[in-house]
């Protein structure tokens, strides 16, 4: 019997050591938005601004021309965000966007939604 209880908490230890995987997502097709021009440039930005603030659960960190970041922390399961302006040449550049949290059971939500979500937004405005 001891040996039994023994068992059965080094399995329930060994269980609980490992981290949880987070639940299989389908990763909405994301393709960055490209802006042309100054005026197209700066509706998107603008549009990426826009939605960080009012969705993101962490405050910009870091702002200019070519990028913006939130704050983050190493525990949560928030996600923080950078998008990025990458020049293409010809006054085009390609806007990315990246999400992601540090903890081990996973973000919320799930930084592929997060990116899809944002992505759409620059792009489309809805």
């Amino acid at each position: 019997m001891k040996l039994l209880s023994i068992a059965v908490a080094l399995f329930i230890l060994v269980g609980c050591a490992a981290p949880a995987r987070q639940a299989a997502v389908p990763e909405p097709s994301v393709e960055f938005p490209v802006c042309g021009g100054t005026a197209d440039c700066e509706v998107k930005w603008g549009r990426a601004i826009q939605w960080i603030n009012a969705n993101s659960h962490w405050r910009i960190r870091l702002m200019n021309e070519s990028m913006i970041e939130t704050f983050g922390s190493g525990s949560s399961t928030y996600l923080s965000y950078r998008v990025t302006r990458i020049p293409l040449g010809e006054q085009k550049y390609r806007i990315e966007v990246h999400a992601g949290c540090r903890n081990l059971f996973g973000c919320n939500p799930h930084p592929a939604q997060g990116v899809y979500e944002l992505t759409r937004f620059i792009d489309k405005g809805w």
